[in-house]
């Protein structure tokens, strides 16, 4: 896996998906263990850890020949530890069950020394991929904001719920009664205003909200927020 050439960034989406933001990320070698291949990640929230590991421990990965993630399921899911398959349409997949722990103060040294933080190199970038094929890129904020700087990983859970929902189930209502045709207003959208632009990725599903905005308290904040959702302005409807 490490020497795919997408699996970094590939994994490091799967980590911040599934916890919050990641500071740093890197394959570490473990001479004393015989030579394997670790992946270590630093959260940004580090009392999200432990739910973390809880989350991605067991969790069934499959990669295509580039590294990219084409398919995931929890650690429920029925399966050996490593499987490799092929086939002519997809090339070489590979399929394996993620163990996960917190790391060792040596882990975490190393992983310092290999991954130190450039907080001017520029814009942090993190494309989240949505169920319905949305796809939201969005920076972290690099000028302050406080907590609206990152994306939490609430907005991440209620984006993906937003874009998952099952409208066939006939206890809640369909995405169409929840959204379409009415004002939606998001309080407290922090930098990134991920259900906000789920929302109005829902255009292709003939659903179009009248309008919706999304708000914060820090002019700081606000800026960002304004930046990132013209960096997915293609794939969203003009309400927002």
């Amino acid at each position: 896996v490490p020497r795919l050439a997408n699996s970094a960034g590939a994994l490091r989406n799967l980590v911040e998906e599934n916890a919050c933001w990641v500071d740093r990320f890197a394959f570490l070698r473990l001479p004393q263990k015989g030579g394997v291949v670790v992946a270590a990640a630093e959260l940004h929230l580090e009392n999200v850890r432990d739910r973390a590991v809880k989350k991605l421990d067991g969790m069934l990965v499959t990669m295509d020949e580039n590294g990219d993630i084409i398919s995931t399921c929890d650690a429920d899911c029925a399966g050996t530890d490593v499987l490799v398959c092929s086939s002519k349409e997809s090339g070489r997949d590979i399929t394996f069950r993620m163990q996960a722990a917190p790391a060792t103060a040596s882990q975490s040294r190393r992983l310092v020394d290999l991954s130190p933080l450039e907080e001017d190199a520029g814009e942090r970038i993190q494309t989240l991929h949505l169920p319905r094929e949305v796809h939201l890129t969005v920076a972290r904020s690099t000028i302050g904001g406080g907590t609206g700087a990152d994306p939490w990983r609430g907005g991440i859970l209620l984006a993906r719920l937003i874009c998952s929902w099952v409208d066939e189930c006939q206890k809640l209502p369909s995405l169409r009664e929840l959204f379409h045709d009415k004002d939606i207003f998001e309080l407290g959208a922090g930098s990134s205003g991920l259900p906000s632009m789920a929302v109005a990725s829902l255009e292709g599903d003939a659903i179009i909200p009248s309008s919706i905005v999304a708000t914060d308290g820090v002019d700081e904040i606000i800026d960002v927020l304004t930046q990132n959702v013209a960096r997915n302005r293609n794939g969203l409807s003009n309400s927002l």
